[in-house]
């Protein structure tokens, strides 16, 4: 079977979903193509038993994180949804973003207080190096970040003028990454520190959880015409002899070959997924930068539970109102040490009626980025995170109904956003006709307003085109 589109849109995931909303608001024939079976990718809850799971179905080819995030300043989501007309059910700014468990002190502090008090309570800092530390802190965010991007940020760091000062950095820098010092990029971690976010919850009725941000683009794109072809691969983009695309070749779950004849596709996964169907000579730079990228990886384990009610505080004797991400710091170096959220506080429909669904999570690598060893491997970890839970609530056991383990391979955001490695352009190189939007795009952003933002300048170039 052949039919004709004016764009293909690979991967249904946050970014991918914008991109063909928008240019389908536009009046472009659009087809989103995904090899799994709901819209979202990785920004999707999905339903399992009677508990919903983040980070959508295994084998989606994009990244997103538990929550939304969006650079203050910008807000590349939500003007993304405006320009689309997509009834985002939007719930936030969540503040305080975190709060911060130090085992090594037993201290409890939430983001947004001063700075020296801050620097102290979370990171161990002594009195007599908070303001040293504060002048090489407002040295960092005076850095142009892109100068810097080469450059390890345990390097910049040797400028520092003791030891002392560079632990009470270091410990800062591990409250905001799990990667070691010797692989965060000073420039991304700069820009990251010079972008103030905010996280962001959906509270869809019909979609609860992340899925709320897929299904409103989903329903901008079936009011416009657009077409969905979920459940089905991609086996090759056609080219003609002067190197344009001229198509994709799909697959779908029943194994059914579809020839789709478009001049314009857009390649809405991380792109090292695009070098087996255009090869790295035709890439270039483009696929050992995009290779580069994945260096970064490692695995997320979630235990995903049911409680019957909010568990109670051991501390003050309170059940639990704290909505944004609880972290946990383990050691005098503060290292990460997992955490955990209550998302059904934030987006009901998540959880049974009257009941409680909570996260604790925890990724592979600190030390050394690797993916788990095996099942057994996850858990542990995850139970050191529980270990502290059963200390700092009252009745986590008796409250739990149901548990269930997810492990989250990558591609996975937690370890890449401040790595040393390069972003990819909107443009692919060495191919006419063929787009990249992911959050690996070299635009700015935070998490996946990257991925708004780059959905939306695509988006300009291919309607510019036209």
């Amino acid at each position: 079977m052949t039919v004709e589109v004016d764009v293909v849109v690979i991967g249904s995931g946050y970014g991918g979903l914008i991109t063909a909303a928008l240019l389908g608001r536009a009046g472009k024939r659009v087809l989103v193509v995904d090899r799994v079976p709901e819209i979202g990718g990785t920004c999707r809850s999905v339903l399992a038993g009677d508990v919903y799971t983040p980070f959508g179905h295994a084998g989606s080819g994009d990244t997103s994180d538990i929550f939304m995030f969006q650079s203050r300043n910008d807000r590349f989501g939500m003007r993304a949804a405006e320009r689309a007309g997509a009834k985002v059910a939007w719930v936030g700014p969540i503040e305080p973003v975190m709060r911060v468990h130090v085992l090594a002190t037993g201290d409890v502090c939430g983001l947004g207080g001063g700075f020296r008090e801050y620097a102290q309570r979370v990171f161990g800092v002594p009195a007599e190096l908070v303001d040293d530390l504060r002048v090489w802190w407002g040295k960092l965010l005076s850095l142009d970040p892109h100068d810097w991007f080469d450059v390890p940020l345990s390097q910049w760091m040797g400028d520092l003028p003791t030891v002392a000062l560079r632990d009470a950095f270091a410990a800062v820098a591990n409250c905001f990454d799990t990667l070691p010092v010797e692989q965060i990029s000073t420039g991304w971690f700069a820009k990251g520190m010079q972008t103030p976010i905010e996280l962001y919850y959906a509270d869809d009725p019909d979609a609860p959880g992340m899925s709320g941000f897929a299904e409103a683009y989903g329903r901008v794109i079936r009011e416009c015409g657009g077409e969905l072809a979920l459940g089905t691969e991609v086996l090759e983009l056609t080219l003609d002899e002067w190197g344009a695309v001229t198509g994709v070749v799909l697959q779908d779950d029943l194994s059914r070959i579809t020839t789709v004849r478009s001049r314009t596709v857009v390649f809405a996964r991380l792109p090292d997924q695009l070098i087996p169907l255009l090869g790295r000579d035709r890439l270039g730079a483009f696929a050992d930068d995009a290779t580069a990228l994945r260096r970064f990886d490692n695995d997320v384990a979630l235990d995903v539970r049911v409680l019957s009610r909010l568990p109670v505080r051991r501390d003050d004797g309170q059940p639990e109102d704290f909505r944004g991400w609880s972290r946990i710091l383990r050691g005098a170096d503060r290292e990460y040490g997992g955490g955990w959220w209550f998302p059904s506080m934030t987006s009901p429909g998540l959880a049974p009626d009257g009941k409680v669904v909570m996260e604790i999570g925890h990724s592979s690598g600190r030390r050394e980025l690797r993916p788990f060893r095996d099942a057994a491997e996850a858990r542990g970890v995850l139970d050191t995170v529980i270990d502290h839970l059963r200390a700092f609530y009252v009745d986590l056991d008796e409250v739990t109904e149901t548990s269930v383990m997810v492990v989250r391979q990558p591609p996975s955001l937690d370890s890449w956003k401040f790595g040393m490695a390069p972003r990819l352009p909107l443009r692919v190189p060495g191919v006419d006709g063929v787009f990249h939007v992911s959050a690996a795009a070299d635009v700015d952003g935070v998490v996946q307003d990257i991925d708004a933002n780059a959905a939306m300048q695509v988006a300009d170039l291919i309607l510019g085109a036209t």
